[in-house]
């Protein structure tokens, strides 16, 4: 058995606007402990720059999660990037999770957020031009380059899609919103539900009040394009939704007690 079998450190693959804040919001109200520099993304560098983990040097990636297993953190969220999943350490006592959302879904409400809080290059810029790959999570098919650490901007073959449906296969825990009632997934991973104020969520009056209505629309052409430029994590999505819970939760607990029978 691993030193760490019994005392996991998990490490919550933070998808933008896949209820993330919330799920770390739980874990922080659960007693769990994060990175005491902790901002609900990446880890902060000395600098006050923020670590990117993709393409990270195998022995760097090693250091920090031993330098955060010393420290007694046993969440860890990585939100802006992902590292190569066999780049991670075997013996810290690692277990995988994530929470994904409908990839069109996620879009919409990725847009919304960024209009009504000024976080967009320009107020008038169009559902099909916020995402034009300046960061990460405005790149078509972001689960698909996230999982693979693929980068914003290389073309994705065939070969990336297998690869990051082999990357979530390797997780513990894979939560789909609007199927799994997240609260009770939670739960099973020693978590409290969260304050409901932990959720990025505003009313549409305060949406209103904050960016005109004709400035959040969205042609119905802009949604059917985004969904043709994006067919890997449409794929993606509709795999992994289309599993029982019990096939996406906990099945690395599953595997490693086989191998170690």
């Amino acid at each position: 058995m691993h030193e760490h079998q019994d005392d996991p450190f998990w490490i919550f693959l933070h998808m933008h606007k896949c209820a993330g804040t919330y799920v770390v919001h739980a874990a922080q109200r659960s007693g769990f402990v994060l990175p005491a520099d902790h901002r609900n993304g990446n880890l902060p560098e000395a600098e006050g720059r923020q670590v990117f983990y993709a393409g990270m040097p195998r022995e760097r990636l090693r250091a920090i999660l031993s330098r955060e297993r010393a420290r007694g953190t046993n969440f860890l969220a990585m939100e802006w990037d992902f590292p190569c999943i066999e780049d991670f350490p075997c013996d810290l006592g690692l277990r995988f999770l994530t929470v994904l959302r409908d990839p069109l879904a996620r879009a919409r409400s990725n847009f919304r957020m960024d209009k009504v809080n000024g976080w967009c290059d320009h107020p008038d810029v169009t559902f099909t031009g916020h995402f034009d790959g300046l960061w990460l999570y405005r790149s078509h098919d972001y689960y698909t380059r996230k999982l693979c650490a693929a980068g914003r901007h290389r073309a994705l073959r065939g070969e990336d899609f297998t690869r990051a449906d082999a990357v979530l296969a390797r997780f513990d825990a894979v939560i789909v919103l609007g199927r799994d009632n997240v609260d009770p997934c939670l739960a099973r991973l020693g978590m409290d539900q969260a304050d409901p104020g932990a959720r990025h969520a505003l009313t549409e009056a305060e949406a209103r009040r904050r960016v005109p209505p004709s400035r959040l629309a969205i042609r119905d052409e802009e949604l059917v394009e985004f969904c043709g430029r994006n067919a890997f994590d449409v794929a993606l999505f509709s795999r992994w939704a289309e599993r029982p819970l019990c096939e996406r939760f906990l099945a690395g607990h599953r595997r490693d007690a086989r191998a170690e029978a």
